[in-house]
């Protein structure tokens, strides 16, 4: 069901009954998006979402069928709440909900989860940029919230931006935005990055082509991807071996962790050869890694890596492509672009325990 089959109304009469379909939308969203969150710890918060509901100035309702599948709260310019259930994802109603919101009621500020990075990279490419951040949540919780407003009209930092292809110099850059994403979660600052020189290259190796986006000097982000999505195919030799440097250094350097680590990569890898079979791909390229560093965000800088690839792709005959993201990921960026979702992964009691909760296949046009 589209976009087109919903209706966005504001919410006049705010009876129990509404209330409590929307405290529901809520639960199925935060369960789904905030990963961060026990269930216990949402059920703990629940109680009080009822009264946040009938409190917030401005109330809007998305439906389908007459029932609600996404809302949104508005105090004074401010975003206050913005759920979708889980069904309606990636189909552009959140979008379509926020745009009613800045055109409708003046929404030009807003409070997000910064463990909630899809969340994040939505209101981003909505053009919200972060002004403030602080390590616990309103409640004092420890939960780092991010303060972002619309960069409407607001003068616009000028930044040297070059998009050129990899070179190993670039290495101490990259790993870095790698370790600020996806390797935080490590015993030591010294493993985290010689773990995130790993990913680094262990993308590399596999890919036949990498662009990089120069920022202001320094490499700050890159997309890679394999033409014939062949993992042997890399024309990168020099980066399988380094890659076999950096392993041994983790096993030197920590052999617990770099276990941890491996375990999580061969579970990666199962999975994410299921999900191609069940996308029932042949011989499409892949889209091996897009990595943004947060200095670099809100400049356009994964669009136009994504566009730059696909292109390439494309002149290399490439009949389409498919990428890997997860919910560790800002996967909510790719639904942003339009792409359609092949296959999904749910972890559950069989799966490694280090795996995200939710692991996906796009596909992408060339």
């Amino acid at each position: 069901m589209s976009v087109d089959d919903t209706q966005i109304l504001p919410v006049t009469n705010r009876t129990p009954e509404l209330v409590a379909q929307l405290v529901s939308v809520w639960e199925r969203s935060v369960l789904a998006t905030h990963t961060f969150l026990s269930e216990a710890e949402v059920t703990e918060i629940k109680p009080f979402v009822p009264q946040a509901i009938g409190s917030v100035d401005k109330l809007v309702v998305a439906e389908r069928n007459e029932a609600p599948v996404g809302f949104m709260g508005v105090e004074a310019g401010r975003l206050e709440m913005l759920f979708l259930d889980p069904t309606v994802r990636g189909q552009g109603l959140g979008r379509q909900l926020l745009t009613y919101g800045i055109e409708c009621l003046g929404v030009r500020e807003l409070t997000v989860n910064e463990q909630n990075p899809q969340a994040v990279g939505f209101y981003e490419h909505m053009g919200f940029a972060t002004y403030k951040h602080t390590d616990l949540d309103e409640e004092g919780r420890p939960y780092p919230l991010l303060y972002m407003r619309s960069q409407e009209g607001a003068p616009v930092a000028e930044h040297s931006v070059v998009y050129r292809p990899v070179d190993e110099s670039d290495l101490p850059a990259l790993a870095e935005v790698l370790r600020g994403l996806w390797h935080t979660d490590t015993p030591t600052e010294e493993y985290a990055s010689l773990e995130a020189l790993h990913d680094v290259l262990d993308c590399l190796s596999w890919s036949t082509f990498a662009i990089v986006a120069e920022v202001d000097g320094e490499a700050a982000g890159i997309c890679c991807a394999n033409i014939g999505a062949d993992r042997g195919n890399g024309s990168f030799a020099r980066w399988g071996e380094l890659r076999d440097e950096v392993e041994q250094r983790l096993q030197e350097t920590d052999s617990a962790a770099a276990a941890r680590y491996r375990a999580y990569l061969d579970a990666s890898y199962a999975v994410n050869k299921a999900l191609i079979a069940d996308a029932g791909i042949a011989h499409e390229a892949e889209i091996v890694l897009l990595a943004i560093g947060s200095r670099a965000r809100g400049l356009g800088i994964g669009r136009a890596l994504i566009m730059r690839v696909t292109e390439r792709l494309g002149e290399a005959g490439a009949p389409g492509a498919f990428l890997f993201t997860d919910t560790d990921c800002d996967w909510g960026f790719y639904d942003h672009l339009g792409l359609k979702r092949a296959a999904e992964h749910w972890r559950g009691a069989d799966d490694y325990e280090g795996l995200p909760k939710g692991m996906f296949l796009y596909r992408v046009p060339c």
